[in-house]
């Protein structure tokens, strides 16, 4: 019952609601985007939070706390305690628009396989505007300041939970995705990595600040943000730049060599990585050559959005490359 109706809301939702997908057999995913200059120059210092010294707790429920006057919810999943103690990587994964943070959990399932491996997943909802849930991509105004919520948010888990405030990470879908990309250089220093998932062109890049390492996903016929480029996406206000020139403008924040290079991982993936970047980041693109507006190797399919490929496992492939890409301590 649970899936099928996360199945039929997700597939009905209103415009910016998953990402990236391709048709074509099965394979066996891929290994994890990294480089060896990520691995031979970033520390892996751990930095507890103040909610070290607080019982751990485990599990998962739902969380409300007060941001800028308004009551915001998210949903909180923690390791078990037969995990271990010590700090614990954090993940923040934005729903897309018109979703909501039960229907992410279940379609990334990064709260179940996340935890899995020892990460804190918060799964934070947006406000709902004239009935449909969305994330404030385009400026901090006090109406709707997602960006100062997410601020609550950090500040929240480290304070209650114990977190290693060098892998914070942010990845979602679509309006999501945008949102994952809007963060770090609205919150500079606080993100060590991100993952947008058919979104990642939704924002622009800032010109300096803090490397931060990058995975998108996007797919080629994504029907919802194109892979090309729109002047305004699916009847919003939004503007969205060429897919390629996104993650090339990422990779001109981080320093990276000018020239990326490009290996096809499987029948309908090319995988576009930049190397040489500042701090031991890695900036990476997987481009689905007939792929929708989906969530690759997600268990549940979207056929209005377009094909979700199995080729590869985003959601393996996220787990990787954040635990791959700390902050750089020295």
């Amino acid at each position: 019952m649970v899936r099928a109706r996360v199945v039929a809301t997700l597939a009905t939702a209103v415009t910016l609601a998953a990402c990236s997908g391709a048709s074509g057999s099965s394979a066996p995913a891929p290994s994890a985007p990294t480089s060896t200059t990520a691995a031979a120059t970033t520390s892996t210092t751990v930095a507890g939070s103040p909610g070290c010294d607080a019982p751990p707790p485990s599990g998962r429920r739902s969380v409300t706390i007060d941001s800028r006057g308004r009551q915001r919810t998210f949903r909180l999943a923690v390791p078990p305690a037969s995990a271990g103690t010590g700090p614990r990587p954090l993940i923040l994964d934005f729903h897309g628009r018109g979703s909501n943070a039960v229907e992410q959990a279940v379609y990334s399932d990064l709260e179940a396989r996340g935890t899995a491996r020892g990460d804190v997943v918060l799964s934070p909802n947006g406000v709902s505007l004239r009935g449909t849930r969305i994330w404030n991509i385009v400026n901090r105004s006090a109406g709707l300041d997602d960006v100062g919520f997410t601020a609550d948010l950090l500040a929240w888990a480290e304070s209650h939970l114990c977190i290693d405030t060098r892998q914070v990470d942010a990845t979602g879908i679509s309006n999501g995705a945008g949102m994952s990309a809007f963060l770090p250089c609205q919150l500079d220093g606080r993100f060590a990595a991100i993952a947008p998932v058919a979104g990642v062109n939704l924002v622009d890049v800032c010109p300096t600040g803090t490397p931060v390492s990058v995975l998108a996903f996007h797919g080629e016929q994504d029907p919802v943000v194109p892979y090309h480029g729109a002047n305004a996406v699916a009847g919003t206000s939004i503007g969205a730049k060429p897919v390629p020139d996104a993650v090339a403008a990422w990779a001109r924040h981080d320093s990276c060599d000018a020239q990326p290079t490009e290996t096809r991982v499987s029948t309908h993936v090319t995988r576009t990585t930049y190397h040489g970047c500042r701090a031991g980041t890695d900036v990476v693109l997987d481009t689905v050559a007939d792929g929708g507006h989906t969530w690759p190797g997600s268990k549940i399919s979207l056929p209005r959005l377009g094909a979700t490929t199995h080729e590869i496992d985003a959601t393996g492939l996220i787990l990787d490359f954040f635990a791959a890409h700390p902050l750089r301590t020295g």
